[in-house]
């Protein structure tokens, strides 16, 4: 059926994120569907961490056979940023030149190891915790905080946090979500199930 909405007029791109959570029946679907690609105007992205698969991951085991049955196919690893691509991403965020929140960048770049979305996490936080502040139309920070702060040191701490901050009715909700699959009707809550 994809593959017959991708036309040369009308290409289009799947872009399929957290492969490795992937389920066997999804798994067998984007399998016939790489198989059927051929010559259609259709390219499939798909993104999954391998610190969290091994070789015998169905996923590892699905792009083995990819490349066994020679199906066209490009892998592009994702790394790690280094403390220039650190730097440039802070700059932007606070909109300040790269060397006055080098100090800033360095610190984040030792506790996140790099990750881009522990990074931007731990900049949020470190604004609801008044550490990186606006004044006079800038954005500074205060270093003696920075070393000082009890930051989250991974980006599960960064989201239980969250999480923990939540609403008392909100985090009810998720916990009856949580158990009933990927996927709830939102009429429950009309059920007065939840409050």
């Amino acid at each position: 059926f994809l593959t017959s909405l991708a036309t040369a007029d009308s290409p289009l791109l799947m872009f399929l994120d957290d492969l490795q959570w992937v389920d066997e029946g999804s798994l067998g679907i984007l399998e016939r569907l790489v198989e059927k690609i051929g010559s259609a105007s259709l390219v499939v992205i798909a993104s999954y961490r391998d610190t969290e698969v091994d070789d015998n991951h169905p996923l590892v085991q699905n792009i083995k056979k990819i490349k066994e049955n020679n199906i066209s196919m490009s892998e592009i690893p994702v790394k790690a940023f280094a403390i220039k691509e650190t730097t440039q991403m802070v700059s932007q965020i606070l909109i300040e030149r790269e060397e006055n929140v080098l100090p800033l960048a360095v610190n984040l770049q030792e506790r996140t190891k790099g990750n881009p979305f522990f990074t931007l996490e731990l900049v949020r936080t470190l604004v609801e915790e008044k550490i990186v502040y606006l004044k006079d139309n800038r954005y500074t920070f205060d270093l003696a905080k920075l070393n000082a702060a009890s930051l989250p040191e991974n980006i599960i701490e960064v989201v239980l946090k969250r999480v923990e901050a939540m609403p008392e009715q909100d985090l009810q909700i998720l916990s009856y979500a949580s158990v009933m699959g990927k996927e709830i009707k939102f009429q429950l809550q009309e059920t007065g199930l939840f409050g």
